[in-house]
């Protein structure tokens, strides 16, 4: 039975204090939290990616945190359907939904829908892969430009999932991914009643806690971390995460610590930027929070208010 309880999300960039602030709020509202970030959905890197530690998940439920190898690929569309079933779960037991994360097309997948797109065949996907290895990112983006210049329009030269996602589309149904999105089957919703908070933390905030963060990290054991999945295939997800290829670097001698720093940080930084455009453009928050460590509790109280006002 759907519950007509809001589903509560907590999205913004990296380093915003999403998951303590998610921890604080689901405490008071007997919450189980439900990750949307495309990294900490894998076993490994749980130190690069900042996936909640051992005391975090010990103060409230924690689900879609490290749940499968990162050897596989994990799409937003597999991570929509797990989503779901969690969703379920927790409502079903009477408690509140909590999604926390930064992976905008996740978080797209279920409040808009998706799509009846067929689900990627082997076959297809190898192909896009093998032609993407042969040709190179940008050749490969230059192709799908061709294609279905729309869909390349709002993909990234280096996103490598969602290049070879669009290609295999076209190979395979023979309609471009653009076609596919216009059908009216887009609306396939589950839910409809979200409660959507926003962290826009101020610039210099986050450019410092991005970077305290990443020292953390080293000292924490990142570099071993890095080590122990070196041998992965690097078109693997994983492999994207932000600080990865800087680190490889200083394991194999090319780089200085303090370079790996500087470099890694100002990536993170851009992706920040990223995340908070798209956060800013296309979800519609209706609660925003600047200051995340200021005034928790008055933050928290007012999102009380607003959820029990959309829970009547």
């Amino acid at each position: 039975m759907k519950s007509n309880k809001p589903i509560v999300i907590i999205a913004g960039p990296t380093a915003s204090g999403k998951s303590s602030f998610a921890i604080e709020l689901a405490k008071l509202l007997n919450g189980t939290i439900i990750n949307f970030d495309s990294m900490q959905v894998y076993s490994d890197l749980s130190i690069l990616t900042a996936r909640p530690n051992e005391n975090d998940l010990s103060l409230v439920p924690h689900k879609l945190y490290g749940f499968i190898s990162g050897s596989v690929r994990c799409t937003s569309i597999f991570w929509r359907n797990q989503a779901v079933k969690e969703i379920k779960k927790v409502f079903s037991i009477d408690r509140v939904p909590i999604l926390v994360g930064g992976t905008g097309l996740y978080i797209k997948t279920l409040i808009d829908g998706i799509t009846d797109i067929p689900a990627s065949l082997t076959k297809y996907t190898n192909k896009a892969e093998n032609l993407y290895k042969e040709i190179g990112n940008k050749n490969f983006h230059n192709l799908v430009k061709k294609i279905d210049p729309i869909i390349a329009e709002k993909i990234e030269i280096n996103d490598y999932q969602r290049l070879i996602r669009a290609y295999t589309v076209w190979i395979q149904t023979k309609k471009t991914l653009s076609e596919w999105q216009k059908n009216d089957s887009m609306s396939k919703k589950i839910y409809n009643n979200f409660l959507k908070i926003k962290l826009v933390p101020e610039r210099k905030y986050l450019r410092e806690n991005i970077k305290n963060r990443f020292i953390e990290m080293i000292d924490a054991g990142v570099i071993d971390e890095v080590k122990s999945i070196s041998k992965y295939d690097m078109s693997l997800p994983i492999m994207k995460a932000h600080g990865l290829r800087e680190i490889l670097e200083y394991i194999e001698g090319k780089k200085q610590l303090n370079t790996v720093v500087e470099e890694a940080t100002n990536q993170i930084n851009q992706y920040a930027k990223r995340q908070d455009t798209w956060f800013r453009n296309k979800y519609n928050s209706q609660y925003d929070i600047v200051d995340v460590q200021k005034d928790i509790s008055d933050n928290c109280s007012n999102i009380l208010s607003l959820y029990h006002d959309m829970y009547k």
